[in-house]
């Protein structure tokens, strides 16, 4: 197989950079617009479109080397080499600005190319051969038909829509952030974890050894051992966490968590990376109800943390006294969001900040489950059940919500309007002190996003369910700590029926190859038929209730 993909905006993630240009410039104060897209609209609509032209000359010359790749870019592009896959970087670039100092952009971007270790050839390597600059878009489409790439992968509509694309390539659109619609004529990805679903890509092997077994003394690095741990140290594995793998370790004096993240070479959303920067906002805001970092350690993926003592929340614990502690918890997160120091803080997964986008998210996750192609009974059974039940609900669904949209459909929700989330949020990631206090943890999907989600996913999530009867309760604290003015009921109530078939979806997610794979890193994939036959009965169970317009009725009112 042959894939081709662009390089800026596809591989290189430019969103913090043109924050820094922009800060410096004076064109945006420090908290405000945080992406490349945002920054470029309101320079245009000041009428200030020759600085723009100049920060781009800027942000891909001298300095480019300040901008990261996407989470999982690099790792996918390994892999597919690894497989045996002949991969090309093709993009449209001229070597020089339009306006500004005469930089080089094609040496920036070689630079750029060496400095992430992209390049080396097999086993796992770009060949500079298979790195292409083209100066016009008419001489990229020409690359893409000469190199015969079976897939291309680009973050302009324009440009994969171009009646002149090569015919009989498949076309992916990459689209993190959910700005465009959907389109017939190809496909699109919102992160590099469902790259490998869309190319049909395949890992052989278990994966790497885990820090369990006969791995574990090659753990023992620095973070470990400044921390005391050494072989001596007692290690017991802790069950129940869907996508990583923790350990509690006790020393002589001390006990500890240790938590291996998730790593698909695919990648994804870097969970890492993005749980550390929250970690580091609490920290910086001195908020204690979370448990406290030891130290981390990138290589390795390893998070090392102070052991927390307190059992798993339970339904019956759920009361008035913890959904006041989870909105406290949140309002300090969100104290002096808007006075910087959150540049490290990424967008949560599945940030939304139009009703468009959440609408675009959920039609992706049912497309996807309506896929299942498995020849298996229970996959051919849930496959149909998604047809024939959740896509007629999710349409009704959405029907509702465009009404009760209006002009809000499209609207971005300001800088003010957003807000810092610890997504998948609620007391399935919750400790229970012996004191009645909750401790909260698992951020590796924290970020900014849209409240309102915060708001409906926190009372949807199936494993420690909130009683609707706190929405009251809830939704007015969330309000009063974000500073909405009353305004978020109205917004959680539109979404509240369509997240009843996102959560569905989720709960359907291991039917997926992405979901099954974080699966088995976890558990070892022990009863895995029995696994799966219980997701559908719980998906099941939470559709049984939808009514139609779904809406948020008198079982509401308490709290």
């Amino acid at each position: 197989m042959r894939l081709g993909i662009d390089f800026d905006n596809t591989i290189v993630c430019y969103d913090e950079l043109f924050r820094k240009l922009a800060v410096e410039d004076g064109s945006i104060a420090g908290a405000s617009l945080t992406t490349k897209t945002a920054i470029r609209d309101s320079l245009r609509s000041a009428g200030r479109e020759a600085v723009w032209t100049r920060m781009q000359g800027v942000a891909y010359g001298p300095r480019l080397g300040e901008a990261k790749p996407f989470p999982g870019v690099l790792g996918f592009i390994r892999l597919c080499i690894r497989a045996g896959w002949h991969v090309f970087i093709i993009s449209h670039k001229t070597r020089f600005p339009y306006l500004g100092e005469r930089h080089d952009l094609h040496a920036a971007a070689w630079a750029w190319i060496e400095r992430v270790g992209l390049l080396g050839g097999a086993p796992d390597g770009l060949s500079a051969a298979d790195v292409f600059f083209e100066g016009t878009k008419e001489a990229k489409l020409e690359r893409i038909r000469s190199c015969e790439c079976d897939f291309f992968v680009d973050d302009l509509p324009e440009f994969l829509g171009d009646p002149r694309f090569p015919e009989g390539v498949q076309r992916i659109l990459f689209d993190p952030s959910g700005e465009h619609g959907a389109d017939m004529r190809f496909c699109r990805m919102r992160n590099w974890v469902e790259a490998d679903e869309l190319v049909g890509l395949t890992r052989n092997g278990p994966g790497r050894e885990g820090i369990w077994g006969d791995g574990r003394d090659r753990f023992l690095v620095p973070l470990l051992k400044s921390a005391g741990i050494d072989r001596n140290a007692r290690w017991e594995v802790l069950t129940g966490g869907a996508n990583n793998r923790v350990w509690r370790i006790e020393g002589p004096r001390s006990s500890w968590a240790l938590k291996e993240y998730f790593s698909r070479s695919v990648g994804g959303r870097d969970r890492f990376e993005s749980e550390r920067a929250f970690y580091e906002w609490l920290r910086v805001r001195g908020i204690g109800n979370a448990p406290v970092p030891v130290g981390w350690d990138e290589e390795n993926r390893l998070g090392l943390f102070e052991w927390v003592e307190g059992r798993r929340v339970a339904v019956e614990d759920v009361g008035e006294d913890l959904v006041r502690m989870a909105i406290r918890f949140v309002a300090d997160v969100n104290r002096g969001r808007g006075e910087g120091g959150t540049g490290e803080i990424p967008h949560a997964a599945e940030a939304c900040f139009r009703i468009c986008e959440h609408v675009a998210c959920i039609e992706d996750r049912v497309r996807r489950l309506e896929r299942l192609e498995d020849g298996s009974e229970l996959y051919c059974e849930a496959g149909a059940w998604i047809r024939e039940t959740v896509r007629p609900a999710w349409e009704q669904t959405l029907n509702v919500l465009r009404e009760n949209a209006g002009g809000e459909w499209d609207r971005s929700l300001t800088d003010w309007e957003r807000c810092l989330s610890p997504s998948d949020f609620g007391f399935h990631n919750a400790l229970l002190r012996a004191d009645g206090r909750a401790t909260f943890f698992d951020f590796e999907y924290a970020g900014w996003d849209d409240p309102a989600k915060l708001a409906v996913d926190f009372l949807w999530q199936p494993r420690v369910r909130v009683p609707r009867v706190h929405w009251n309760l809830w939704i007015r604290g969330l309000d009063e700590a974000l500073g909405w003015k009353g305004a978020l009921r109205r917004r959680a109530g539109w979404l509240w029926p369509a997240y009843r078939v996102k959560w569905c979806c989720i709960v359907m997610n291991e039917f997926l190859r992405s979901g099954r794979e974080r699966r088995v890193f976890s558990t070892g994939g022990e009863g895995w038929e029995d696994r799966l036959r219980g997701q559908l009965e719980k998906a099941r169970v939470l559709m049984a209730g939808w009514r139609g317009d779904d809406g948020l009725g008198a079982e509401s009112e308490g709290g």
